[in-house]
Parts: C-alpha cells; structure tokens; sequence
C-alpha cells in the first residue's frame, strides 16, 4: 500500500510513503518447476509479474509475462493454486528452466502485460503486452476472459489494434460496466518519445473488422499541469509549461471516480532515464482530470 503526498497548485511534497506489502510464496508446492529460492518464496526469476487485481473475495490475480500466466494467490501472496497457462499461447521462457520453449507462439517479454476485472468483480480479462508470432496483423492485441468458477478460459476473447506496430500495451483497467481504460506506448523515452496515450473502449463496440472501437481521452506527452509547480531540475525533459509523461513503461491506470485517472510509470531502476538522460528515473504518479472520460 502506498500513501502519497500530492504536490497541488495550493503546495505539497510531491512524494509517497510505502505503508505495507506482500510477498508472493508457494509453501504448498503448486509451481512445478525449479524455483529460484528454497524457501520457495516467488521472484523476478521464476515470473516477470506486469499486473494484478483484487477479486471481491480479497483474492488476488496477478497477470504474468514468462508463461504468460495467471497467478492467483490469497490476500497474503500465498499460491492457491498452480500457475494458470494461457493455451495454445506460450513465451521462450516457458517453462522458465532450461531448456528453454524453442518453438514460442509469442515473444519474449510480450505476454500478460494489462489485466482487468468484470464487472462482477472476479472474472479476469487478461491483456498480451505483444502480438502472437504468428497473427498476420501484426498490430492486432487480443483479450481473453479466464472463470475462477470454471476454472478455464472461457473462449470469449476482444481483439484491440494498435496505431502501430512497435506499440505496446501498458494496462487495461475497468473504467465502468463495460468500458476499459488501455495504456497504449511506443518503446522511447526522454525528448525521443512519440506516442504515450490512453484509450478508452467499450466490450460491446466493434467495428467492421472485429477491433474495439477506440476513443482517445489523454495525450499523456502533452498536459496541461494546471498550476502544479513541477520543479525541474537542469536537463529535466517535460516538465516546462507543458507536462509531458516522456517514460519508456508507463504501466499503471487507474480510476479514481468522476474525471479522475491515477497514472504510473515503471522506472526499470536504473536502466530508465526518460525524465533526465544523466539520471536514473524515479517512479512518478500523477493524477489527470480527463474531460469526457466516461463519454
């Protein structure tokens, strides 16, 4: 759990306390290869973990991009169950020990990026970061729907398509009953970034071709900062007159209720450098008053 301190017009520290958190474990076995520790505690080793949501049972669900898979572990971190494979759909690094997948059906590091709730408040929609190696649209990104209560995928799956090719996926939230929230990024960072924005899309909208309909809420390269003093450092990039969100992974949205999205970049500490080329990037949040966002 985090606690910021808004910086605002009116004055504020700008930073965030870390109050609490958890940590993923396994102590009944149900991941069946090697784990890098022996006390079974789960790391950046055994999972690449991009997403996760809270079910209405205190559940939590994290999405995966090693497999990809589906992680579902109690309010304490601990694995209820194995790791839930996506099929058909496997990365290099499945399984994560060697020999590693010599035949992938999607790259590395392009799996379970974004992940949603229903409406119901327990069915996962999972969302790949990257296109399947072998889609012959590239810029095609699909969503799936997996039942705790069935205990599979459904079959039911959303195709969303990208600007570009080289884009990728930074999160998919639930923004109402039926409409989601998509973090959509090039690969660049700094004074070099093209494209940071966020889309909203409605399940039951598609166009001719099959591919939600998409609607443009933020330019997240081009904000207003509404008076918040920004407090640029020299070679800082973004942060003049204009607000600009110039990181490589901005990987978290949420809503905040009415207008308001809560966004959050992914530093990749120290290997970032999009808000000052000479310094490694902190982790930001910022809060956007987006116009029009529910339509």
């Amino acid at each position: 759990m985090i606690d910021p301190a808004w910086k605002r017009s009116t004055g504020g520290r700008g930073t965030i306390a870390v109050r609490r958190y958890i940590g993923l474990h396994d102590p009944d076995g149900h991941v069946p290869f090697a784990l890098e520790r022996a006390d079974r505690r789960l790391t950046g080793g055994d999972f690449d973990i991009e997403s996760v949501r809270q079910d209405d049972a205190g559940d939590f669900w994290f999405g995966d991009e090693f497999g990809p898979y589906l992680l579902h572990t109690d309010e304490d971190g601990k694995l209820l169950e194995p790791p839930i494979e996506l099929p058909g759909v496997a990365s290099p690094q499945n399984p994560p020990v060697a020999p590693f997948n010599a035949a992938p059906t999607l790259r590395r590091s392009s799996g379970f990026e974004g992940m949603a709730l229903a409406a119901d408040g327990e069915t996962p929609y999972p969302m790949l970061e990257g296109a399947l190696i072998g889609d012959p649209d590239q810029r095609r990104r699909m969503i799936y729907e997996y039942s705790p209560e069935e205990g599979g995928y459904t079959g039911q799956t959303w195709q969303y398509r990208m600007e570009a090719e080289g884009h990728a996926i930074g999160d998919f939230t639930r923004l109402g009953r039926t409409t989601f929230v998509v973090i959509e990024r090039d690969n660049l960072q700094g004074a070099a970034a093209q494209f940071k924005k966020l889309y909203v899309v409605d399940l039951r909208e598609a166009d001719d071709d099959g591919f939600l309909v998409k609607r443009e809420v933020v330019d997240l390269l081009h904000i207003d900062p509404a008076g918040v003093p920004l407090g640029a450092r020299p070679g800082d990039v973004g942060l003049g007159a204009e607000l600009s969100f110039p990181f490589q992974t901005i990987e978290d949205v949420l809503p905040l209720g009415g207008r308001r999205l809560l966004v959050l970049n992914d530093n990749n500490f120290p290997f970032s450098n999009g808000r000052n080329p000479a310094r490694p990037d902190p982790n930001e949040a910022i809060i956007l008053d987006v116009p029009g966002l529910r339509g």
